[in-house]
């Protein structure tokens, strides 16, 4: 998800790919188009905005809740994702926020809940430019014709309504919005026997569903059935009562049960279980690929941010990252684990052929703290010995240098004074008083020359450090590594205004 810095005027640039736009509030790039995830038939509301002005820690935990939205979102965990925004959300009720929530929640199939928050956006829409508004409405439509709605008419009071095993309501007299698609729709209440009917909606229309309950003389059992493997079949009795992960028990009546977990590309599992009335029981049955189904399947490969991670796929620890791993077709669990950062849960939909997953390792808050003190303290150091090396080194250069000078006036003198002797007439000093000059001028000459070795000696002590602090600053990682990217300021930085024909930002939030 890639968000455009924020400017001084008009908010616009359209995101590419699967980039969630950061942009003008609507310049809204249209939904992914050929995600499949489980249809969610509703949503909790996002809380209410807040309305008073933001303080210094809101404001950066809103920064990196987005930046962390963003971060996730880019590296395919949507779920993740979908958390933040909503968190930075409620923290700031900021428009641009909304939308990319919207997005999320579109990308995920959850399509009551995006129409929700762009209906908000919609409301809105008359404190936007002609444009802005349009791409609002046309993000509306779109999930629009996402949600269905499904009436429910019963002669039974104090039914519970099950969508895809989420409940839903308890005999309902309004229609209930849903994802356009199948569901399977159950329906139980207290001294009648369970319903679970399998229902078509279709986006943008109304499906009544009519039925009649049978009177049970005896209290209801519940079946909780658990896999490793999501989208299985689960039949009970040759009916299909839900796909994996159930989102909660099934109603059946008492009775015995030849439970079933279907899915392509996996060898099926079967268990038998008792359910008495006013029971619970569980079953959890994993399942294991069929020879087949890996070999028409498809390959996974990660590349992860952090190394020594732990990874599980549908649950279990086993993927080779260099050779990567051979899974079924369709869709999988994946979730990523190291000590110091947040875990990572996403959803894959495995293709043929090789299907490469970059995850992106989040710190915790106190993994952090240590890493950016650690770091700081590391750079610290480098910038100290690199500049302690910089000194050394050209104060020993400067040394050398200078010495030379030292060394050619000595050996000047010398050669003079020799020059001066040799054109005698003895060709040798004559007396003592030369003789001694002649010995101090050379010992003059060979103390010089012996200086070099301090200057050599630092030069190699400057180098030494030199080489310490290149390496420390090598070594000891990067303090902003882990900050929010500029695109996430959005809420630290700039004023939302609004005006008929456009929106813009400036001054402080």
């Amino acid at each position: 998800m890639v968000a455009p810095r924020a400017a001084a005027s008009r908010l616009a640039r359209a995101p590419r790919g699967r980039a969630i736009a950061l942009a003008a509030l609507l310049a809204l790039p249209r939904l992914a188009a050929g995600q499949t995830p489980a249809p969610v038939a509703s949503a909790a509301p996002v809380e209410s905005p807040r309305a008073a002005p933001l303080d210094e820690r809101t404001r950066d935990e809103a920064r990196r809740r987005f930046d962390r939205g963003l971060t996730l979102y880019n590296a395919g965990d949507l779920n993740g994702a979908l958390a933040e925004f909503e968190l930075a959300y409620r923290l700031t009720g900021h428009p641009l926020v909304l939308y990319n929530l919207a997005l999320v929640q579109a990308a995920l199939g959850q399509s009551v809940a995006a129409l929700d928050a762009f209906s908000k956006l919609d409301s809105r829409k008359s404190e936007f430019s002609a444009s802005q508004a349009a791409r609002v409405q046309r993000g509306l439509e779109e999930q629009l014709l996402r949600v269905g709605t499904l009436r429910i008419e019963l002669g039974v009071p104090g039914v519970t309504v099950q969508v895809d095993n989420v409940d839903l309501a308890r005999t309902p007299t309004a229609p209930l919005r849903v994802n356009a698609g199948s569901h399977i729709v159950s329906l139980f209440a207290t001294g009648y026997e369970p319903r679970h009917l399998r229902v078509t909606v279709a986006g943008g229309a109304l499906q009544v569903v009519q039925t009649e309950l049978v009177p049970l003389q005896t209290a209801l059992a519940h079946l909780k059935v658990t896999s490793n493997v999501p989208d299985a079949a689960v039949l009970a009795n040759s009916e299909l009562i839900g796909h994996t992960p159930l989102a909660s028990d099934v109603a059946l009546k008492p009775g015995t049960y030849a439970v079933s977990l279907v899915r392509d590309g996996y060898l099926p599992a079967r268990r038998e279980i008792r359910l008495d009335a006013d029971s619970v029981g569980q079953l959890d049955m994993p399942l294991s690929p069929s020879p087949s189904g890996l070999g028409a399947g498809g390959k996974l490969a990660l590349a992860l941010s952090e190394p020594h991670a732990i990874v599980r796929v549908d649950g279990e620890p086993r993927l080779d990252e260099a050779r990567g791993l051979r899974l079924p077709l369709g869709r999988h669990t994946l979730s990523v684990e190291r000590a110091g950062f947040l875990p990572v849960n996403r959803e894959l939909s495995i293709k043929t052929g090789e299907n490469r997953v970059d995850v992106a390792l989040l710190p915790t808050p106190g993994f952090l703290a240590d890493y950016v003190s650690r770091t700081q303290t590391q750079r610290t150091w480098s910038y100290i010995a690199l500049g302690s090396g910089l000194l050394v080194t050209g104060s020993s250069a400067a040394f050398l240098i200078w010495n030379e000078g030292q060394k050619r006036d000595a050996k000047r003198e010398f050669d003079a004074f020799q020059a001066q002797v040799q054109g005698s007439n003895s060709g040798t000093c004559p007396t003592n008083a030369c003789a001694d000059t002649l010995n101090i001028l050379v010992d003059d000459l060979d103390e010089k020359r012996r200086r070099d070795v301090y200057g050599w000696v630092g030069v190699g002590i400057g180098a030494a450090m030199l080489g310490t602090g290149a390496l420390l600053y090598a070594l000891g990682g990067n303090p902003a590594r882990y900050d929010p990217k500029p695109q996430s300021d959005v809420f630290g930085s700039v004023a939302l205004k609004v005006s008929p024909r456009m929106l813009a930002i400036s001054g402080a939030f």
